[in-house]
């Protein structure tokens, strides 16, 4: 009985507790979602381009849903240009969510594909 009370005892069973499956670690959301309007155009590019920035400061993979794109310009285009060549220098995993047609046409009119990682994404 002695040694049920003892300080040692207790420590542990309190580091026993500290195991406890319902003490884990929360994780991070899967990836940053930035969801694409219809229309990229030059007269968005800027509400785009804060949209992107904030994904890239948020320091976790990022998903771009262009579903719904049904328009795109080279503005816009530009713009996703560099946001995929700052991810990959910051090491920043960015992938296409369903790219609309509309907007891998616009990138191979303008021979961004490869660029843009629209090769290699969902279609």
């Amino acid at each position: 009985m002695a040694e049920r009370n003892s300080p040692g005892s207790r420590r542990t069973a309190a580091k026993q507790g500290a195991k406890s499956p319902s003490r884990r670690t929360p994780r991070k959301p899967r990836s940053f979602v930035v969801t694409c309007a219809e229309r990229l155009s030059i007269e968005d590019v800027s509400t785009l381009r804060d949209q992107l920035q904030e994904a890239l400061n948020a320091g976790r993979p990022v998903s771009i849903d262009a579903s719904r794109v049904e328009r795109a310009d080279t503005a816009s285009l530009q713009l996703l240009c560099a946001f995929f060549r700052t991810a990959h220098e910051r090491q920043v995993h960015a992938r296409w969510q369903s790219p609309a047609s509309a907007l891998r046409d616009a990138a191979a009119r303008l021979g961004l594909t490869e660029s843009l990682a629209l090769n290699s994404s969902e279609k």
